[in-house]
């Protein structure tokens, strides 16, 4: 998946946990006020930061290969190579977390 309005729209629901308002036109958090901004991790680093900050509990790292363009990035479980910093955030963010997810429901079956 490459950066654009549905990677920053899952990071935001997915990984941040925020639900979309039509009265607000922008993206809300857990209690319901309007985040007021538009809301780009997959472009934007300041937001691809807030995805490290909300899963902080997890190990990251995050590796550039300068040399061919292809940056690492590792969450917890999810690891991706991607073309900028932010798409490599953004998708190693989704990966940590739908990786948990799926721990947790194995845990709950087993």
């Amino acid at each position: 998946m490459n950066a654009g309005r549905e990677l920053d729209m899952l990071v935001a629901e997915k990984v941040m946990g925020w639900t979309w308002s039509d009265t607000f036109n922008c993206y809300c958090y857990s209690d319901g006020r309007p985040l007021g901004y538009p809301f780009v991790p997959s472009t934007d680093i300041s937001d691809a930061w807030k995805a490290i900050e909300k899963l902080k509990s997890w190990c990251f790292t995050i590796t550039n290969f300068g040399t061919c363009g292809a940056v690492l990035c590792c969450i917890g479980g999810g690891e991706v190579t991607a073309d900028t910093v932010c798409e490599s955030i953004c998708l190693a963010a989704l990966m940590a977390v739908e990786n948990e997810n799926e721990k947790n429901t194995e845990s709950i079956e087993g």
